[in-house]
């Protein structure tokens, strides 16, 4: 008799340890999902970005990452057809502060997604936002 309380009492702790989960969505692994031009602008209204075979590209300087890596522009690979703000009117080819006009160029570096735009001579870095 002695045991079989000892086991219950027991059994009643593991029990009692043990979590539980009513919501199911916390059990399911979360995807990954990069970001579009309307998430990047609810957080930054001012963002300087532009869109190019689906993936959201935002202006930036030599990043950490990039120093010493020689970056030179490579073939032509599309141009910003429309300059908006307006998050629903993006898509590709769709601009915040480039003009239309703008031709956008890939670089010698493959590993990075990195795109080069040029307006009027000015050439500047856009990196591709990918989550992961």
């Amino acid at each position: 008799m002695r045991y079989f309380i000892l086991i219950l009492f027991g059994l009643i702790i593991l029990a009692g340890c043990t979590e539980t989960s009513t919501n199911k969505s916390e059990e399911l692994p979360k995807s990954t999902v990069n970001p579009t031009a309307a998430d990047v602008l609810n957080e930054n209204s001012n963002a300087d970005i532009f869109q190019f075979n689906n993936l959201v590209y935002a202006k930036g300087s030599r990043l950490a990452w990039m120093q010493g890596e020689d970056y030179q522009k490579a073939e032509q690979i599309g141009v910003i057809t429309k300059k908006t703000s307006n998050s629903s009117e993006f898509g590709n080819g769709t601009a915040t502060k480039l003009p239309a006009g703008t031709k956008i160029f890939n670089t010698t570096k493959e590993h990075r997604k990195v795109l080069i735009a040029e307006n009027d001579g000015e050439k500047d870095f856009y990196i591709a936002l990918i989550e992961g």
